[in-house]
């Protein structure tokens, strides 16, 4: 490596910035279940150095092992699989919450069609208040 120096002190000293790693899984292929378990794992790997970071106070004989971690936590978030694995399992996340969000909404419009929503009791209701059918003093209760 040639080092270059100009007045302001050695430029060989910049470290170039990670950048994202090629992807060698096909997540489609994997299925759900795998690149959940890959997301799992590397979160969790990210967890622990995230917590490691932080458990270490920020002295000058501590500052190599803080950049160590701060590298090797940069290098997990651009693990290319990770990447791939996560945007496969949060799109599928959120076309199943969407279903769901569209199913509920013709539900409701099919209970508004049958004849209104159930109603709800409000707290100033009279009627809401009264309590239910208290237990007789042979029986047991059955909640």
């Amino acid at each position: 490596e040639v080092t270059k120096v100009n007045y302001n002190g050695f430029d060989g000293m910049k470290k170039e910035k990670a950048k994202p790693s090629e992807a060698t899984i096909v997540p489609e292929d994997e299925g759900l279940e795998k690149c959940s378990k890959i997301v799992k794992f590397q979160e969790t790997q990210i967890k622990k150095l995230k917590e490691k970071i932080a458990g270490l106070p920020p002295t000058k004989k501590n500052k190599p092992d803080i950049n160590a971690a701060k590298d090797s936590l940069e290098l997990l978030t651009l693990d290319g699989n990770y990447r791939v694995a996560l945007s496969y399992v949060r799109k599928l996340e959120e076309e199943d919450r969407d279903a769901r969000r569209m199913a509920k909404e013709k539900a409701d419009e099919e209970t508004l069609v049958a004849g209104g929503l159930p109603v709800k009791a409000k707290k100033g209701d009279p009627v809401a208040a009264l309590p239910k059918k208290a237990a007789k003093p042979g029986e047991a209760k059955t909640a």
